[in-house]
């Protein structure tokens, strides 16, 4: 059985290690986690195989995320990756080229695919719905995101089978806040089975721009002067879009040039028809408004692209009711775009109030089927009091802009979360 893959150098050094297991199993007290480490330390090079499987070529933030990691991991000499394709979620998703731009892309798909047979060391798994089967040999992490709090120990699907079993056993979860570990916790997983590892962003695509380029972004886009309050996600009913628009109609009437751009996802989600639905609160003059002042933008769209649209505006704002994580949020501060969102979930972990307005909330109650969901109802007053302040407050954008991109530079980047990943999965190496 493969146990270790270790690189030696020189004849001497593949001596020396066939000394160190001679006298290691000799003595036959030593753990092969010691020995990782002891090898480690007098500075051989130990080799790990991640089994990764998830979904490639996919715009959707499973198959993003999984995809930035697997870019990262990639460039780590202490990890050989293989990767196995899972089927989509929906049959209607569909591959997509260029995502990452053509050196990215290729990278993405120099990743060895798995074949029965291969030998790896560990799974990490990513996708949906959320699988927790064991390998019988070795360990298993699953990513697992809750946007929601649960009362009645009954939520995440499936999460009852894993919070059974004994606590030793080897499925492990990796979440990306604190915010998502209290609700696995709440639905019923055994806290020690969680690690929390952050979501990152990649610098070299998102960063902020010097005045001139922005300029030129803007003009692309048809935005020239206009003062625009951004929105990326599905659209969906966790967003907090009712909120937003509610908020808006009311700052818009400040300034013709006020406008919302929300990207969707169209080609995955019915992001227009969950629009629509959520503008059953606004009058018909504050509908006609809006229907004026919004720029929906839903088709797919490289990362490149969608790095461009948040350079390009003013404010990035995020009325949510529930989230995971919210990457969008850390990719507009990466960008040096001031940031408004709700206070109390999982964006507390990687915003500060240098950069980012946070909106007063309280938790709510929500009855699905048998589920008792505790969600975060942002106060529409003091959204549409940050909203006006962030349009009037010229300095404080400015400042904030620039507060934003050094704190995300400093621990968010993925090199730095993905450092955090492999230590949680590899802590030998």
């Amino acid at each position: 059985m493969q146990l270790l893959n270790i690189v030696a150098t020189s004849e001497l050094e593949a001596n020396n290690i066939a000394k160190i297991f001679v006298k290691t199993f000799a003595i036959g007290f030593i753990s092969i986690h010691c020995l990782v480490k002891l090898l480690f330390n007098m500075g051989f090079e130990v080799m790990k195989t991640l089994l990764v499987e998830g979904w490639r070529h996919l715009a959707q933030s499973f198959a993003m995320l999984n995809q930035w990691q697997c870019l990262e991991l990639k460039k780590r000499n202490q990890i050989n990756l293989l990767y196995r394709d899972l089927p989509y979620y929906k049959k209607h998703w569909t591959s997509q080229a260029n995502l990452f731009g053509a050196r990215k892309d290729k990278i993405l798909e120099s990743i060895e695919t798995y074949k029965a047979g291969d030998h790896y060391d560990a799974i990490y798994r990513s996708s949906f719905p959320y699988d927790f089967s064991p390998s019988s040999t070795v360990p298993t992490y699953v990513f697992v995101t809750s946007e929601y709090l649960f009362e009645n120990g009954k939520g995440i699907k499936t999460s009852s089978e894993l919070c059974g079993k004994a606590p030793d056993d080897n499925v492990r979860i990796i979440a990306p806040s604190k915010w998502s570990k209290a609700g696995l916790v709440s639905s019923g997983v055994l806290p020690e089975k969680i690690s929390i590892v952050p979501l990152g962003f990649d610098p070299e695509t998102f960063y902020p721009v010097s005045d001139s380029v922005r300029s030129g972004i803007r003009k692309k886009f048809g935005w020239n002067d206009d003062f625009i309050f951004l929105h990326i996600g599905a659209m969906s009913g966790n967003k907090g879009l009712e909120p937003l628009f509610k908020a808006f109609v009311k700052v818009a009437q400040m300034d013709p040039r006020i406008k919302l751009v929300l990207k969707g996802l169209s080609q995955l989600y019915n992001s227009k028809k969950m629009i629509a639905d959520c503008c059953g609160i606004l009058t018909p003059d504050e509908m006609k408004l809006l229907a004026e002042r919004v720029i929906y933008v839903g088709s797919m769209v490289s990362n490149k692209e969608l790095a461009q649209m948040y350079q390009c505006a003013d404010v990035y704002v995020s009325s949510y009711f529930a989230e995971g994580f919210n990457i969008p949020v850390l990719e507009a501060a990466a960008c040096g775009v001031p940031v408004i969102c709700t206070a109390g979930g999982p964006t507390d972990d990687f915003t500060h109030e240098s950069f980012a307005l946070h909106i007063d909330s309280e938790l709510q109650h929500a009855a699905i089927g048998d589920e008792q969901r505790l969600y975060l109802m942002p106060s529409l007053e003091h959204l549409k009091e940050l909203m006006e302040k962030s349009y009037t407050d010229i300095e404080w954008r400015k400042k904030a802009g620039e507060a934003a991109a050094e704190f995300a530079k400093k621990s968010h980047t993925w090199k730095q979360v993905s450092k955090r990943l492999q230590n949680t999965i590899f802590p030998e190496i």
